[in-house]
Formats: C-alpha cells, structure tokens, sequence
C-alpha cells in the first residue's frame, strides 16, 4: 500500500466499499490541510483502477497504478486552482464535464478528485451540482476539502462524507523514523515543525532548506517579540508575505508555550525564548496563537492576505 500515514479506518472502510462493490457516486473528504487526504483519495483511485487488485487495495506496481502516480492517467483527472487564481472556475467544472462524459480508456472506472473544493467559484459549484446529475454510472468523484461548511449543502447531501482527523504523533514518528531512516531527535523536530501534519513532515524531509529558513524566521520574530514595543508588530507583519509564513508564526507561538510551561527544548535560542517567556504571559500567547488562528479562517474564505494580516495587527 502507499505510504499513508494514520487513516487505517478509513482506508478499511473504502477498501470493503470496494470488494463489496458498495460505492458511493461522490465522496467529500475533508479536514485540515497537509493531513493525507489527498494520498489516500489516491490510493482510492489507484484501488478502484488497479490491474492486479487484492481485496480492495491496489497493487502499487501495475501500469495504471504507476500512472496515477504521476497523475497521469488517462481516465483520472485532477482538479486544482489553476496558478494565480483563489477559486476554481466553472471552466475547469465544463472541461471535467466533459472528460467524464467519455468512455473509459483503459480502466473499469473513471475518477475525477478535485482539490480544495471548497474553493468552487458558485458558478462553478453549480455547474459541478449539474455535473453530478449527469455523469455515468461507472465515475467517482472525490471532493478534497478543509471546511464541511464551506461546501453547498445541495453537493454535500449527494454525496459519502468522510472527516479526517490529524494522525498519531507515534504514527508519524514511526513512518519518519522507519521510511526515512532518521533519528529519534530528528523525527521530533520534524514532528514538531509540522504541527503534526504528516504532509508538512514529509516537505521538511525532502527539502531541509526550509527547516532552516523556518529557524531563521523563528530568531527574527522571537527577537521583535523580545522588544514587546508597538513597532514592533509592524516588523512582524512586514515578515508575514503569504499564508506559509503564518503557519510559521503559528509554530513559533507553539514553541514558545511549549517551553513556558516547561517542556524541554533542544535550541540555540533557549536565551531569547527564556526572555519573551517571562516577557509575555500564557494569556496573550494563547491570544496571540487564536489571534493567527483566525487569521487562518479568514484567508480561507477568500478574504485577501492584506487585509487579514492588518486584522491580525490591530487585534493585537
């Protein structure tokens, strides 16, 4: 099986939909980002098209399985936010129309997995309810999401809901310890950084460069924190540049509670965090951390990253 981490209900639970030929015609995962949704919407397709199947699973080697994991294949169709733009269009929801509407090349099935669903224009939302109405017997789409809410409840009511739930930290130690051979320590800090996302880890582990960057942000910031003036938040903000920069800022906050409430860290910066430890109390951490939470929230509704980041300096 891929290398899924956490999921195994769920994963169960789609592969006895399959051997029990029980599947539903549209399923919407959702959850936070970076959890494995997407992988295991994969392993789903790469299931139900698999030329060598056993009970349920894909075998991971077949042409078809190898195609998909390239996203390649022909009869699985991939639909993401096209580049500079925040929500999908009705154009991509008529070209996918279109593509189900054929017959299968080489597969029993054809599968469409749209990422970041809750992001449909609603001209594409209900195009795509159109979509569903139509579509022929032998397709499954998989709606990848962050929010329950943010999905019309005329595309939820039609289709299997599935709520995925951040992984055990043993979980994703072991897969980092065990696949990628690193030490107890280094699996820690991975886990750490990852606010226990196993997609996060798996990014830092591919690509150590931005485990520096994040040390170098986290001594920027604990530094403008340390001077806990109003210029200050404005060094901050100028820091936060896109929403990957706020999850950094999310995960200096949650190394600063970690360590004001004593846990053990393993830093070169123990001296600054022991400062703004005594400097800020656990109440405005936990302020300051909902403060970005909401932040978070707000970007997810499309609101733009100006406009929540002066929000998150004011309520500050």
């Amino acid at each position: 099986m891929m290398n899924i981490i956490g999921h195994q209900k769920i994963v169960n639970f789609l592969k006895k939909s399959i051997s029990g030929n029980n599947l539903a015609h549209t399923y919407l995962f959702y959850g936070p980002s970076h959890i494995g949704k997407s992988k295991v919407a994969e392993f789903f397709a790469a299931s139900l098209i698999c030329q060598n199947p056993k009970s349920g699973e894909s075998c991971g080697e077949c042409q078809n399985c190898l195609q998909i994991q390239k996203k390649i294949h022909p009869d699985v169709y991939w639909v993401i936010n096209q580049e500079n733009k925040s929500q999908i269009s009705i154009e991509q929801i008529r070209q996918l129309k279109e593509n189900l509407a054929l017959e299968p090349f080489c597969a029993p099935y054809k599968v469409a997995i749209i990422e970041e669903a809750d992001n449909l224009t609603i001209q594409a939302a209900n195009s795509f309810l159109k979509l569903l109405e139509e579509s022929a017997s032998k397709t499954v789409i998989i709606l990848i999401a962050k929010s329950f809410r943010n999905i019309p409840l005329t595309i939820r009511s039609r289709s299997q809901i599935i709520r995925f739930s951040f992984p055990k930290k043993t979980e994703i130690i072991s897969s980092l310890t065990e696949d990628f051979k690193l030490s107890d320590k280094d699996a820690e800090n991975i886990f750490n950084l990852s606010l226990g996302r196993p997609g996060s880890a798996m990014e830092l582990v591919s690509d150590p460069q931005k485990i520096k960057e994040y040390q170098k942000f986290q001594a920027v910031i604990l530094n403008e924190l340390a001077k806990n003036n109003f210029l200050s938040r404005f060094e901050i903000a100028d820091l936060l540049s896109d929403s990957s920069s706020l999850s950094n800022l999310l995960r200096v906050m949650r190394d600063l509670i970690l360590f004001k409430v004593g846990i053990p860290m393993s830093s070169d910066l123990i001296p600054v965090l022991t400062k703004v430890s005594k400097v800020y109390s656990m109440e405005r951490l936990a302020k300051f951390t909902s403060e970005i939470l909401k932040t978070q929230m707000m970007l997810r509704q499309n609101v733009s990253f100006k406009i929540a980041v002066e929000n998150l300096l004011i309520n500050l």
